[in-house]
């Protein structure tokens, strides 16, 4: 993403969300400068380079902005690679107050949410790999068991939300999956073998 920026192509202060990038046509063909990449990827990577550029911004924000409470102390610590006058279109626009409620709402939308997955940046689709090379029989996990699995708390560690919900939910599950198992056999069973008066 520093690269990007070094080109101009995407600059912090500029462009409040990737989908407001006006360059992503030049921004590819910087990709393609650098590395062999088919034109069927360009969508994958253009939305990796999407979710990078909103992971830079937010880590930047959380070491420049709220770590230091004043904007005085913030411009004593500017990071030297970033020139004076971007520093300053981005402070100034971080301590808006239009955009400092529209950061408020999305925390508090975040922190609203229950059953939020504990398995960080890994994705479900390598955890649910994972899942099935740990089978004995190679079978791909459930939805309940990659769940549960996605659910798990570490012991002694503090979370946001409680695990009373999500193990509810995930027996509430486990029990609506049986019943559907036992309720497709019992239809089967009557099919094959008509009920005699």
């Amino acid at each position: 993403m520093l690269t990007l920026q070094n080109k101009r192509l995407c600059t912090l202060q500029q462009v409040s969300s990737w989908q407001k990038v006006p360059q992503k046509e030049k921004i590819w063909e910087y990709v393609l400068e650098k590395y062999d990449v088919p034109d069927a990827a360009k969508k994958w990577v253009l939305t990796s380079i999407g979710q990078s550029y909103k992971v830079h911004k937010c880590r930047f924000k959380q070491k420049h902005f709220y770590h230091f409470k004043d904007n005085k102390t913030r411009w004593k610590n500017r990071p030297k690679h970033i020139p004076e006058d971007d520093f300053a279109q981005l402070l100034h626009l971080w301590s808006r107050k239009d955009v400092e409620k529209r950061c408020l709402q999305a925390k508090e939308s975040r922190m609203s949410q229950k059953n939020m997955h504990t398995a960080g940046p890994k994705s479900f689709a390598r955890i649910r790999e994972e899942m099935k090379n740990e089978d004995p029989d190679q079978e791909l996990p459930t939805l309940s068991q990659l769940f549960e699995r996605t659910r798990k708390r570490t012991e002694g560690r503090e979370y946001v939300d409680t695990y009373d919900d999500t193990a509810k939910k995930i027996c509430k599950s486990l029990w609506s999956t049986l019943y559907q198992a036992i309720h497709a056999e019992q239809k089967m069973h009557l099919q094959v073998v008509p009920f005699k008066e």
